[in-house]
């Protein structure tokens, strides 16, 4: 299918066996089991087809995080009141979390960097040393100035 369009063609999740879905939309591949792996194809389902106890709703605008989490509070209680909404936040809000050892690694790395370089302790990242180039010239002159 590369260079198609996608648009209305059907595909199996099991090339063997399974239903056969039509393609009505197309999202980028994406990290969806950790910030760490390599981005991967993605395929949704419509939730209403497919069952599952645990559904992550995503949605993007331009609204303020909080605005938009509330709409979506409601949307869901509108089509079925009986849904339990949990761990509803913003992106932001939800990355703070995976994202707080790598921001630890990152400060104390920082701050060591910092105070190594602010006291360098005996040895440790000492001068470099200068350009023989001035001495070498020095010891020329007063070379020729001795003949």
């Amino acid at each position: 299918m590369p260079g198609e369009n996608p648009i209305g063609k059907r595909f199996r999740f099991d090339a063997d066996r399974g239903e056969w879905r039509e393609i009505i939309g197309v999202v980028e591949d994406g990290k969806y089991r950790s910030l760490g792996e390599a981005p991967m194809p993605a395929a949704f389902e419509p939730y209403a087809q497919v069952w599952t106890p645990e559904t992550t709703i995503v949605a993007r605008s331009p609204l303020p995080e909080e605005q938009v989490v509330g709409m979506l509070r409601r949307a869901v209680a509108e089509l079925d009141p009986g849904i339990a909404i949990y761990g509803a936040g913003s992106l932001t809000e939800q990355l703070g979390l995976v994202l707080f050892p790598a921001r630890i690694a990152a400060t104390v790395l920082a701050r060591l960097v910092c105070w190594l370089w602010c006291w360098r302790p005996p040895g440790c990242m000492a001068q470099p040393p200068r350009s023989n180039r001035a001495e070498r010239s020095k010891t020329k002159w007063a070379s020729r100035v001795q003949d």
